[in-house]
């Protein structure tokens, strides 16, 4: 067996690792519920029809696109501190 995957395995018991990489698949995973949320949203605002309805969803819509966007951030941070 190589060094590397000796010390792949062996980065598997830490516990930081472990705790680390259960962060990364939270994150990973609301990330992508906020992106089909965003998908939905912007379906429905170009079905809208009523203007203040409209500017409601473009509201969330936009609530919705800066969590994402801070979690990317955040999720880049966390994989970037894993590399290190």
């Amino acid at each position: 067996m190589t060094l590397k995957k000796l010390l792949t395995r062996l980065n598997f018991f830490d516990t930081h690792a472990l705790q680390q990489r259960e962060s990364e698949e939270g994150l990973s995973k609301v990330i992508e519920k906020l992106q089909e949320k965003e998908r939905q949203l912007r379906v429905t605002i170009s079905l809208e029809r009523d203007e203040e309805e409209r500017e409601l969803l473009q509201q969330e819509l936009s609530i919705v696109v800066s969590q994402t966007r801070k979690g990317t951030e955040l999720l880049a941070r966390i994989r970037e501190e894993g590399d290190s």
